[in-house]
């Protein structure tokens, strides 16, 4: 559901990949089918998964996902994608906000009102001054 993968995971009968924090949330709201294909659940059947082969292939989202990349790969191959992944979040050291590293330049140019501001205080400041 949350399309992160952990080290330790619980698979259904229906084969698919929950973290544990979902599995939480599935069994905590009550709900008694998977959210991703309505297969009836059986916690009886759950069965956690720690590494192996199948975990490996599957097919995952870059956890940047939320900062718009769009990369899936192989859970094997993702790390060596994050590494380089052009969306890793930066956080602004003039708002607080958090954005992609594509889109930081630009919110810090055009979008950032602190640094709107700040240009405009610096800019008024020069004007006075002459």
């Amino acid at each position: 559901l949350c399309g992160i993968v952990t080290k330790c995971s619980l698979v259904t009968n229906c084969r698919h990949f929950y973290c544990t924090d979902c599995m939480h949330g599935i069994e905590s709201d009550g709900f008694s089918t998977c959210p991703l294909d309505d297969t009836r659940l059986d916690s009886d059947d759950f069965c956690k998964v720690e590494g192996n082969d199948a975990l490996n292939r599957s097919r995952v989202r870059c956890p940047n996902a939320d900062h718009g990349c769009e990369y899936t790969g192989y859970l094997q191959e993702v790390g060596e994608h994050f590494r380089g992944c052009r969306f890793q979040p930066v956080p602004c050291s003039n708002c607080g906000s958090t954005y992609g590293y594509s889109k930081f330049v630009y919110h810090r140019l055009r979008r950032c009102k602190s640094s709107l501001n700040e240009a405009k205080t610096t800019s008024g400041t020069d004007e006075q001054s002459e």
